[in-house]
């Protein structure tokens, strides 16, 4: 059986929801990704996010790590998780870490303060050729809500032309009902 690496930029309440849910095959290694050795260590050692989702066990099949050489060694799907502040500094590393072309999946929305960019335009003028496409997910909804497992509603946006090499991954990573929207 293969597995499936997927690679969270971001241990916060975002990146923990969404790993939970996608933690549900086990084929899928799923690595978390954190700057806060507390967060990094209760998600490790006792497989829960106690900062954001007391009580929640965490699957087996994930794991945190501060090292991100090691979050990125062989990813197949990179999500970005990060608060907006942190993308123009954590991103360039990424870029220059990555020996694969994952799949990148952003869920950090907002603009870059220096330059006025919207965050999926900075991302993609940071990675790239690193990555092999790009999808932006955004709410309206709340990690929470993602966790618990209730209904809610997440929007992705791609180039239309990107769509197709991204599509079997990402549609298979995420239990979500799908509804593609395109312009005519």
């Amino acid at each position: 059986m293969k597995h499936t690496k997927i690679t969270f930029l971001g241990s916060g309440a975002w990146g923990t929801a969404l790993a939970s849910i996608l933690s549900s095959n086990p084929s899928r290694q799923i690595v978390l990704w954190g700057k806060s050795p507390a967060e990094i260590e209760d998600i490790s050692f006792h497989h829960e996010n106690s900062k954001y989702f007391p009580g929640k066990k965490l699957a087996d099949n994930i794991e945190a790590t501060l090292s991100l050489e090691g979050a990125l060694t062989n990813t197949d799907l990179l999500v970005l998780a990060l608060p907006s502040g942190a993308v123009s500094s954590v991103l360039p590393e990424v870029a220059k870490l990555l020996k694969t072309k994952p799949l990148m999946v952003s869920l950090t929305k907002g603009f870059d303060e220096k330059t006025g960019l919207g965050l999926s335009s900075l991302i993609r003028g940071i990675m790239g050729d690193s990555i092999r496409g790009f999808v932006s997910m955004m709410g309206p909804t709340f990690a929470s809500e993602v966790m618990n497992g209730d209904s809610t509603c997440i929007a992705a946006r791609t180039m239309p032309s990107k769509f197709s090499s991204c599509s079997p991954l990402l549609l298979s990573a995420f239990i979500l009902k799908t509804t593609l929207l395109g312009r005519r």
